[in-house]
């Protein structure tokens, strides 16, 4: 990431759940308010529709690509939610995504970042006896991250993208003490984020807004978009700025307000000034 580069704007979308019944009018504000940011970049980190039977899937994705081709931006990327992989009858439905959206998986190498997002839902006979919605990055997934991380550049920002929450996490906005959602191999995935020195983890999955720090990592687990939510909660979305500063804030759409969530320089950003004369000291490796 080179002096003078121009900040680079995310969204983060999560838990769209798209259905006949999704509120037309939350669809337009919430384009508004994400058109306004002017992103570059648009993250959606699953469960575009709500699962039924096949037929309703097909028009749930429907629905839910005419709210997308609403929001304007430079690149888009996406993977799948538990939701966008089973049916009603947790037979898979994953073939419905990937027309819709494309690969399950994905990475991206921009000027001064490098993203990358896998799959966490699993696609065999196996999740019929576990919890319908749980998750696990599967062998090839974690072979992907490990072999695109190889062409990211010491000094990009480093985003992970996965649908499901990698720790246990109290559900405020439904009230269950705990979870069973966690991601069945996330210590795989923490050990590996830790190791190559990501900045920044995108996650949904629970509808209820997060943020935390873990290794100079950066957890964002983001609330619901287009959901219908309970009278005490709000959708919401994330817009991450990334420049010589770090900036996240958290977008609420029925209050239509912005709270800063999370601000620091970017560890990542060298500005050139700043710079001794031995160009190897004080950049991250």
């Amino acid at each position: 990431m080179e002096e003078g580069l121009s900040v680079l704007k995310i969204i983060h979308i999560t838990d769209l759940h798209c259905e006949t019944s999704t509120s037309r009018d939350l669809m337009d504000q919430a384009a508004g308010m994400i058109n306004a940011e002017n992103p570059d970049i648009i993250i959606c980190t699953g469960d575009f529709i709500l699962r039924d039977e096949r037929l309703v899937m097909k028009r749930n994705h429907d629905i839910a690509k005419e709210f997308i081709s609403r929001l304007k931006y430079k690149h888009f990327y996406s993977i799948p939610g538990n939701h966008d992989c089973y049916d009603k009858n947790q037979d898979s439905a994953l073939d419905l995504y990937t027309q819709n959206w494309g690969s399950e998986r994905f990475s991206a190498n921009l000027e001064g970042a490098f993203i990358v997002g896998v799959n966490s839902s699993i696609i065999n006979e196996a999740a019929k006896k576990v919890h319908k919605s749980a998750g696990t990055v599967r062998d090839e997934g974690i072979r992907f991250i490990e072999k695109e991380i190889l062409e990211a550049d010491k000094n990009d920002f480093r985003i992970f993208c996965v649908h499901h929450h990698l720790i246990p996490m109290y559900n405020d906005t439904y009230g269950n003490a705990w979870n069973a959602d966690i991601l069945f191999n996330s210590g795989k995935i923490l050990r590996i984020l830790r190791r190559n020195r990501f900045d920044l983890a995108l996650q949904g999955h629970k509808h209820t807004p997060e943020n935390f720090i873990l290794d100079d990592t950066i957890y964002l687990i983001g609330g619901a978009l287009l959901r219908k939510m309970p009278d005490h909660a709000e959708n919401t979305f994330y817009s991450i700025e990334v420049g010589p500063m770090v900036t996240i804030k958290l977008h609420l759409l029925q209050s239509e307000r912005e709270r800063i969530v999370y601000c620091a320089p970017n560890k990542r950003y060298v500005p050139e000034s700043a710079m001794p004369e031995d160009r190897n000291i004080g950049v991250v490796k």
